[in-house]
């Protein structure tokens, strides 16, 4: 198995992907490096791909200057900007690098062009991301009842 395969059988977002799949998957990545302060995505703009965090740290950022509010922070084997692959809605948050990194970008157009072609590995991503959005439903579903008691 290539050393970058192995390494991406680890992240929770491609756990029902076999080693020669998520090895097709990387055939449309590229790699990005980032810098602390670098903006990877932008609240309110369309979104280009799926990010996975090979190193560094990120924040998912809500608004901005005095009203910004810190949503989450990320790290190695996270990813964001899933949503690209199956919407073209505008993002609905802003990703800021905290910490120099670097990322695996898998862009939107070329895995839309696998979906396209019928290839089951888009299809199992779109799985993965549907259950992903199922488990985000479940927990903030959860938060408001617990809030309104």
């Amino acid at each position: 198995m290539h050393g970058e395969t192995e390494h991406f059988t680890i992240v929770p977002f491609f756990e029902d992907l076999e080693a020669m799949e998520i090895a097709e998957m990387l055939e449309i990545s590229k790699p990005v490096n980032v810098k602390a302060g670098d903006v990877i995505i932008e609240e309110g703009m369309p979104g280009d791909g799926l990010y996975i965090i090979s190193q560094g740290k990120f924040a998912i950022v809500k608004g901005s200057g005095e009203n910004e509010t810190i949503l989450a922070r990320l790290s190695q084997l996270s990813f964001f900007g899933e949503m690209s692959l199956i919407s073209a809605a505008a993002c609905a948050a802003t990703v800021r690098c905290e910490e120099n990194g670097r990322l695996t970008k898998f862009p939107a157009a070329e895995f839309n062009e696998r979906l396209e072609q019928n290839h089951l590995v888009a299809f199992k991503v779109v799985r993965s991301i549907a259950r992903t959005l199922a488990d985000r439903l479940t927990r903030a579903g959860a938060r408001i009842a617990v809030g309104g008691e």
